[in-house]
C-alpha cells in the first residue's frame, strides 16, 4: 500500500467514465493508495485534466475547487435537451435556425465579465444534503439560484455553419458551468443550443499537456514513474507566511496566532488566505486573515 506517498497527480479522464468510476476502478485500483480523493467533477461525457489528491493531500480538495479553470467546449445550436448536453433528452428542436457569424461574434463578449448564471438542474449541487439531479430523476421539482460568476475570456476557435456548431475556448471562475453557459449563449441568440464535447483544458497550475491520459497510466509500473506535485506547489498562489521556529508548535497544536509569531510581522497583512510554512518552507497551515484575526483553515500536521 502506497500509504506514505502524500502530493497531487495531473490526470486526463477520459470521456464516458464518472470521476469517481475513473479514480476507484483504475488510479486507486492500480496504486492501492491508502486515501484517495479528486477536485473538481467532470460530467460522465467530458474529459480532461482531473487532479487526484493521494492521501493527506485529500485535504486540500477545497482549496484546489476554489482554482480557475479552462474548458474547450462544442456548442451545437438549434437544438434543446433536458441535461443540456449530447447525452440528454431532446425537448425542442429549432429546425429553421442558422448561425450568424458576426451576431455569434457579439453574443460571446456579452458574457464576459461577471454574470449571474443559473446551474443545471442536472448538477451536483446539494439541496437539503441531496444532489439536484438525483431529484430531477426522482420527479421533483428543482429550482436553483442564479450565482455569481467570473468569466475572463471567451475564444471562438472554431464555426461550422452547416452543423450549425461552434468551438470555445473559456477561461473562468469556479462555480461555471459550461453546459449553462451554451444554454444562456442560445437563448440569447434565440435558439436551444447543448454542448456536444467539452474538455477541462487547465485547472489552477495543472496544464492539458501534461497530464497523464489513462492508457499512459496502464503502462506505468510505479507511483515513482508519475510526477507528483507537493501540497505547497499546487496551493502556491496563496501568498506565506513564515513561522518563528518557536512558535511553529502553538500553529500544530491549533492554539491562537498573532502576527508576532512571524518573521515577517513588520509587513502589513491584508484580509485574505495564507499558506503558512516553516523556516524550511514546509507548509504547516493554510489561515485565513480577517479584521485583524487569524483562523485555521486546515493543520498539516
Amino acid at each position: 500500500m502506497n500509504e506514505h506517498t502524500t502530493g497531487i497527480i495531473n490526470l486526463y479522464k477520459p470521456s464516458g467514465l464518472t470521476c469517481a468510476e475513473f479514480m476507484n476502478s483504475i488510479v486507486k485500483k492500480k496504486f492501492n493508495f491508502k486515501k484517495i480523493g479528486y477536485s473538481g467533477t467532470l460530467d460522465k461525457f467530458a474529459e480532461g485534466i482531473l487532479p487526484v489528491l493521494i492521501n493527506k493531500a485529500t485535504k486540500i480538495a477545497k482549496f484546489l475547487e476554489a482554482e480557475d479553470k479552462e474548458y474547450i467546449a462544442q456548442i451545437k445550436f438549434g437544438i434543446q435537451t433536458d441535461t443540456l448536453d449530447i447525452t440528454g433528452k431532446i425537448i425542442k428542436e429549432y429546425t429553421d435556425y442558422v448561425l450568424d457569424f458576426p451576431n455569434v461574434l457579439l453574443t460571446l463578449q456579452k458574457f464576459i465579465g461577471e454574470i449571474y448564471q443559473t446551474p443545471p438542474k442536472y448538477s451536483g449541487i446539494k439541496i437539503h444534503g441531496k444532489r439536484a439531479s438525483d431529484l430531477v430523476r426522482a420527479g421533483k421539482n428543482v429550482q436553483l439560484k442564479p450565482r455569481k460568476i467570473k468569466i475572463y475570456n471567451i475564444e471562438l476557435l472554431s464555426y461550422d455553419i452547416e452543423k450549425n456548431q461552434i468551438e470555445i475556448k473559456v477561461s473562468c471562475s469556479k462555480g461555471t458551468y459550461i453546459r449553462a453557459l451554451a444554454r444562456d449563449i442560445g437563448k440569447n441568440l434565440n435558439t436551444g443550443a447543448i454542448v456536444t464535447k467539452l474538455v477541462r483544458s487547465k485547472s489552477g497550475l495543472f496544464d492539458i499537456k501534461d497530464a497523464i491520459k489513462k492508457e499512459e497510466l496502464e503502462k506505468i509500473q510505479d507511483i515513482t514513474q508519475i510526477k507528483i506535485f507537493t501540497i505547497n506547489e499546487v496551493l502556491s498562489r496563496y501568498p506565506s507566511l513564515t513561522v518563528k521556529s518557536q512558535y511553529k508548535h502553538f500553529i500544530l497544536n491549533g492554539k491562537k496566532l498573532n502576527r508576532f509569531m512571524f518573521v515577517d510581522y513588520g509587513e502589513p497583512i491584508i484580509d485574505g488566505i495564507y499558506r503558512v510554512v516553516d523556516l524550511q518552507n514546509n507548509l504547516i497551515a493554510m489561515v485565513e486573515y480577517k479584521k485583524e484575526k487569524f483562523c485555521y483553515l486546515r493543520v498539516f500536521k
